[in-house]
């Protein structure tokens, strides 16, 4: 009999231990389930972060070209503008060269005009002379 009663003995002992085993996975299966709710919500949140940020990397694109297209308009003003303005100073540049030019043979230009003029007058006196 007391060989029958080791053996119920440590068949108990190892029973409660698997009983205790049993527990402690049936506790960590919870924790798992309860935190498989957890992960699909984490999930759920990235997936809806990613098509939120794929959304916003839409819309940059769209921004980006109205962007370029409105630079680009710009720049070719600019451009049309600064030609214009080049054109400007050259003509501006030749007129001053010119007015320049004008401005320093006026003086001799008008003693040439004088002389002339005074030459014609002596003419027409000496013509009128002629006449009488």
């Amino acid at each position: 009999m007391t060989v029958n009663l080791i053996i119920s003995a440590v068949l108990a002992v190892l029973l409660l231990g698997m009983i205790f085993s049993a527990w402690r996975l049936d506790r960590n299966l919870k924790a798992l389930r309860d935190g498989d709710g957890e992960l699909k919500a984490l999930i759920d949140a990235l997936n809806k972060s990613t098509e939120s940020a794929q959304s916003s990397i839409v819309q940059l694109k769209a921004a980006a070209k109205d962007f370029e297209q409105d630079w680009g308009a710009t720049v070719g003003k600019a451009r049309e503008l600064a030609d214009e303005l080049q054109l400007i100073t050259h003509s501006g540049e030749n007129l001053a060269e010119r007015l320049t030019q004008e401005l320093t043979a006026a003086p001799a230009k008008r003693a040439r005009q004088a002389i002339q003029d005074k030459e014609e007058g002596a003419e027409v006196v000496r013509a009128l002379r002629g006449v009488r």
